[in-house]
């Protein structure tokens, strides 16, 4: 169903599939910008780079290590790899308007969000499993009682045995979220200042410390929704249209620059999915006729209609 709108400053926002119309030459750009398509870069250990594009490719690492790359993303395989004596790392780089997952040497599959990075080893060695990540991952951790398994960020620390859960960490957020969808977390802060113990998560509940004020809240909320993003979904409940913005930037690769007051004070509940085009919701947005963009390359102004 279409938007309704419930008051001055609340709008809920639903996304259908819009009837078939003759596209104007300035929108005919605006149809073919579509969010996360399968892209991302492999930084090796040896400073290699190479660009993943979906084709079949096996890469022989180090030790017996293999790298297989297909449609369905990356993935390592050690059963003939030998034990290193020291973890050697590579690096995964998603781009804006990009998406990509990998499965890592001891079966943990994440999926990486646009504008992310995660740093891994290509096997693990030592008493824990630990990774680095910037930007939105979600990982499904194999269990492994032996070894817990650790994300670690700019600002905390994940550690967990084998569970299901979303991490959100990009530099030029003030928030940093942690949601569990399923099994359990211990959530460490980097500086014991902030926080001298750690934050136990139960399904369903979110971590999150705000960098400006260093605190740390804990709260309940829908973890399927939040985490709706891998599956090629994006769902919104009461989203200020400032962080809406943040989301269509990074999953369609455009820059969205809003000049009027009285949008950016709306919040917006709902979804949309790959399928939809940056000129699908720009239409939906606008649902009352409000507003007027403009467009300039990748580059979309938005202001109230004269």
């Amino acid at each position: 169903s279409f938007p309704t709108r419930r008051s001055s400053d609340l709008t809920f926002l639903y996304f259908q599939q819009l009837p078939e119309s003759t596209p104007t030459p300035d929108e005919l750009f605006l149809t073919e910008v579509h969010p996360g398509t399968r892209k991302a870069f492999l930084i090796k250990h040896d400073g290699l780079e190479i660009e993943l594009k979906g084709d079949s490719v096996k890469i022989d690492e180090q030790n017996g290590i293999n790298i297989h790359i297909d449609s369905m993303g990356l993935r390592y395989d050690t059963e003939q790899a030998q034990q290193q004596t020291a973890p050697l790392y590579n690096t995964l780089v998603v781009p804006r308007g990009g998406e990509y997952s990998l499965v890592l040497a001891d079966g943990t599959k994440v999926w990486l969000n646009a504008d992310s990075e995660l740093r891994y080893p290509i096997q693990f060695t030592g008493n824990t499993r630990e990774v680095s990540v910037a930007g939105e991952a979600f990982f499904e951790v194999t269990p492994d009682s032996l070894k817990p398994f650790v994300v670690k960020s700019e600002e905390l620390a994940v550690k967990v045995l084998g569970t299901s859960f979303n991490i959100r960490t990009y530099e030029d957020e003030e928030e940093v979220d942690v949601v569990l969808l399923s099994g359990k977390v211990d959530v460490y802060m980097n500086r014991p200042v902030v926080l001298k113990h750690p934050v136990h998560l139960n399904p369903n509940e979110q971590l999150t410390y705000e960098k400006g004020s260093e605190k740390v809240f804990k709260r309940e909320v829908e973890a399927a929704d939040i985490c709706a993003w891998v599956t090629g979904e994006m769902k919104f409940t009461k989203a200020p249209f400032s962080s809406l913005i943040k989301e269509l930037d990074r999953k369609y690769n455009v820059k969205l620059k809003v000049e009027t007051s009285a949008l950016l004070q709306e919040q917006y509940t709902g979804s949309f999915t790959s399928e939809h085009t940056i000129y699908d919701i720009l239409h939906e947005i606008n649902i009352d006729g409000k507003y007027e963009w403009k467009q300039n390359g990748n580059e979309f102004t938005i202001h109230d209609r004269m």
